[in-house]
């Protein structure tokens, strides 16, 4: 394994010139795109099809298909972003309609393995760390990871880092001063046996891919990366404090990570109540009067992450896993196209591909003597890499990572000797223990694992990032 590239983007510059060096350096490699971008197209168009009961897919070619796609990705939501990506195609030459099908595409197919875990530094202050592995088949991509570290402007500091592919814009794992946020696929979404479920679904996709809606992996962006115009400055309210209120925060307290309830299928936003701090902090949004349902974007400012918790749900998403961490707790949102659950934990919590709910403990013990984990089988699934892998496969496999990690922590934790309770052993784990969740096999995997990363919301900072590089060596 080897450390990426790091490349500044200064946010001061025009959009079209900020990736120069990244385009410049990855010419060759972003040169192969179009035929990665025909591989995701024909995953896209299986799936989409067996998702609707095709089992062969849509009834069209995917050369058809790649070829109407090169029409129909034209443009994308942030206009700025946009113009980044025409920049990038300038410099290597390859088609801005690829570039734009990548970076509007890209976050439906991995496989990632997510979560926080709380250390202690060496001058004794408690925080939580940020761990998170990206896992993906195609090759290509492996080659083209970089760290990019934003700026506001030339020579200033760094006030946003990025885990990254070359020509992706984007955010899929990133973190800011007080904020980290990694995404996951997440391979269902809610009522996915509802015909009205489903056409609201795949007509928010279609608008992303129309350009009338964002990315998610924009809206992430927009919570980590600053722009030249925004005028917003950092919240300056606790992170553990309600800012509408001004009251603590059941996300400050000692969580359950574990604990799901029913998702609740009311158009009224609300929040578990909790009883004592011990209780799990499990929220049921969607829209409701204080959250504008078009609201495609949340606001520039630099949000607290109870304010993210809040106000997200409600923003029209494709389905997935978003992972956030401000340093003193770790959330887990399982977001769906309008709405989420959300546990946190000030501990430890961890997700990989699956909805927590999904995992039921069987009978039998493993060679750890942890109990097994089988899986609840969703109805169907809308990715494409689900329809030609197998649904029970990947969210088995899904399941294992998760469980994998646990046990690693917990055998982390244990070893710590002369502490007395769980919890004041968890606060003796280092940065090393977190590493060591997320660089080790089956977790981190030959042939399967982009890049691991650990992040550190309380200084900003990538602190602990490699590319499972095999034969690929970086200058």
């Amino acid at each position: 394994m080897a450390k990426p590239p790091r490349y500044s983007v200064d946010m001061s510059v025009a959009p079209r010139d900020r990736y120069d060096a990244v385009a410049r350096r990855f010419k060759a490699e972003i040169a192969h795109l179009p035929s990665l971008f025909a591989e995701v197209i024909e995953e896209f168009v299986l799936g989409l099809g067996q998702a609707l009961g095709m089992r062969n897919g849509l009834p069209i070619s995917a050369a058809v298909v790649i070829r109407v796609a090169k029409l129909v990705f034209r443009r994308m939501y942030s206009k700025e972003e946009e113009e980044e990506l025409r920049g990038i195609s300038e410099r290597t030459g390859v088609g801005v309609s690829v570039l734009i099908a990548f970076n509007v595409l890209v976050d439906t197919f991995f496989g990632c393995s997510s979560g926080g875990a709380r250390v202690r530094s060496k001058k004794g202050k408690s925080r939580m760390l940020h761990f998170r592995t990206l896992d993906w088949g195609m090759e290509g991509l492996r080659r083209m990871v970089v760290l990019l570290e934003f700026r506001e402007r030339v020579g200033g500091d760094v006030v946003a880092q990025s885990v990254t592919y070359a020509g992706y814009v984007g955010v899929l794992t990133g973190v800011r001063k007080g904020l980290s946020i990694s995404l996951n696929a997440r391979p269902t979404h809610n009522n996915s046996h509802s015909f009205v479920a489903n056409v609201r679904f795949y007509l928010h996709l279609l608008l992303v891919v129309f350009g009338r809606r964002p990315p998610i992996s924009s809206i992430i962006r927009s919570y980590l990366v600053p722009t030249p115009t925004s005028s917003d400055s950092p919240s300056t309210a606790s992170p553990t404090t309600d800012p509408a209120t001004g009251t603590s925060s059941a996300i400050a307290n000692e969580q359950s990570p574990t604990t799901v309830h029913p998702r609740r299928t009311s158009s009224t936003a609300t929040a578990a109540s909790t009883t004592s701090s011990a209780a799990p902090l499990i929220l049921r949004l969607s829209p409701d009067s204080t959250v504008k349902p078009n609201a495609d974007l949340p606001p520039r400012a630099a949000q607290s992450l109870l304010t993210i918790l809040t106000t997200l749900p409600a923003i029209p998403t494709t389905a997935a896993y978003l992972i956030l961490s401000n340093g003193h707790a770790t959330a887990v949102m399982e977001k769906d196209l309008r709405d989420a659950v959300t546990r946190s934990s000030t501990s430890f919590v961890v997700c990989a591909n699956h909805d927590e709910g999904m995992a039921e403990l069987g009978q039998e013990g493993d060679s750890d003597g942890a109990a097994e984990k089988k899986v609840k089988m969703p109805e169907r699934s809308w990715l494409a890499n689900s329809a030609s892998v197998g649904m029970e496969e990947i969210l088995k496999e899904s399941v294992s990572r998760a469980e994998t990690i646990r046990r690693r922590w917990k055998r982390a934790v244990g070893n710590k000797k002369g502490v007395g309770t769980e919890k004041e052993r968890e606060e003796m784990a280092g940065e090393g223990d977190v590493v060591r969740l997320v660089s080790k096999s089956p977790i981190n995997e030959v042939g399967i694992t982009h890049f691991a990363a650990v992040m550190d919301p309380d200084v900003g900072r990538v602190v602990w990032c490699r590319v499972r590089t095999d034969s690929v060596e970086y200058e």
